[in-house]
């Protein structure tokens, strides 16, 4: 994008595509792009991830996504309902 067409992504883009990696399953490009990313990773970030891991039964993944979308924004309650949803089944 940067080098094609001299567009510098913002932190939506990046959203848009960890969102996009993370449903199709593809979470080494997920974690590849948090990683790179020249920003913090936003709660929304964690929580479409958060959302995917358990799609694709990756607990492992799943748990630090919590872990992280707990710490930036501890009183938000969202973290707390999604695991309990997904340990219930629902």
């Amino acid at each position: 994008m940067s080098r094609d067409y001299g567009i510098t992504p913002s932190i939506q883009h990046y959203e848009i595509m960890i969102d996009l990696f993370a449903r199709a399953g593809n979470f080494v490009m997920v974690e590849n792009m948090l990683g790179e990313m020249p920003m913090e990773a936003t709660s929304s970030m964690w929580m479409s991830l958060l959302g995917a891991c358990f799609q694709h039964n990756n607990s492992q993944l799943a748990k630090e996504a919590f872990d992280v979308a707990l710490s930036l924004h501890p009183k938000e309650a969202s973290p707390y309902i999604f695991m309990a949803n997904a340990y219930a089944g629902l």
